[in-house]
């Protein structure tokens, strides 16, 4: 995953430069269960098996590319309902929620770093 996420980096970069304006994903995730990281827009196939570790993944590489970039703003993650499941309950959900899943301590991880790059947005 890190290498497709590393393509989509260098075009990003290269937009990035062409428009001097800072690059966000205003919606990104992808549910637990195996195969939605190469379609995490994927809503329809409710048969796929639970897979934890694909949504682990997904977080896992594309903040690994993205975290220290900078020219990237951010993540707008999807999707996190008003109304969870009970804990016990994670790992019977194929959903885009990562509460009570590996993916919700990759964040923690991340967001309890620091990022170790100057933030310099300009606004024209």
């Amino acid at each position: 995953m890190v290498k497709e996420w590393e393509k989509i980096s260098l075009k990003l970069e290269k937009l990035h430069q062409r428009f001097n304006k800072p690059i966000l994903f205003m919606e990104i995730g992808c549910r637990s269960a195996l195969g939605c990281a190469t379609m995490p827009w994927d809503f329809e196939h409710t048969d796929l098996p639970f897979s934890e570790e694909e949504q682990a993944n997904f977080y896992q590489s594309v903040l690994q590319v993205f975290w220290e970039k900078p020219w990237f703003a951010g993540f707008f993650w999807w999707d996190w309902k008003t109304k969870l499941y009970p804990i016990e309950d994670a790992d019977k959900d194929l959903d885009f929620d990562i509460y009570g899943k590996k993916a919700e301590k990759i964040l923690k991880k991340w967001y309890h770093s620091e990022r170790n790059i100057p933030i310099n947005i300009e606004r024209n």
